[in-house]
C-alpha cells in the first residue's frame, strides 16, 4: 500500500536537448514516498518498470541511470556535455552526483 498518490498526466512533447518529453508526447507517472521512510525499494521497482519502456527520469528527481544508460534516452546528451564543458571548464555547476550520472 503507498500512502502518496502515484501522479499520471499526459505531456506534450518539445524540443529541449534533456527533457523527457524531447521529440514526443509522453505519459509522466511520479511516484512519491515520505521522507521518513526508506524510497529505496517502491523507487527501484518503479524505475524497473519505466526503463523498460523507455522512460526518461526527470533531472529535479531521484533516479539511478548513469551516463551510458543517459546518453540512448536522451540522444543530444553529447552536444549538451560538449557545451557545459565549453561554458564552465571549470566545472562550477559539476556537482558530485550529476558528475556520477553523467560520467563527466
Amino acid at each position: 500500500k503507498l500512502p502518496w498518490p502515484v501522479e499520471y498526466r499526459v505531456v506534450a512533447g518539445d524540443d529541449g536537448w534533456l527533457s523527457p518529453t524531447a521529440g514526443r508526447e509522453v505519459a509522466a507517472i511520479s511516484v512519491h514516498q515520505d521522507a521518513r521512510r526508506d524510497p529505496a525499494a517502491l523507487f527501484e521497482a518503479a524505475e524497473a518498470v519505466f526503463r523498460d519502456f523507455g522512460g526518461r527520469p526527470h533531472w529535479g528527481k531521484r533516479h539511478g541511470l548513469d551516463g551510458a544508460a543517459l546518453a540512448q534516452r536522451y540522444l543530444r546528451l553529447p552536444e549538451f556535455l560538449a557545451l557545459r564543458s565549453r561554458l564552465d571548464p571549470q566545472d562550477r555547476f559539476l556537482t558530485a552526483w550529476l558528475r556520477s550520472r553523467l560520467g563527466a
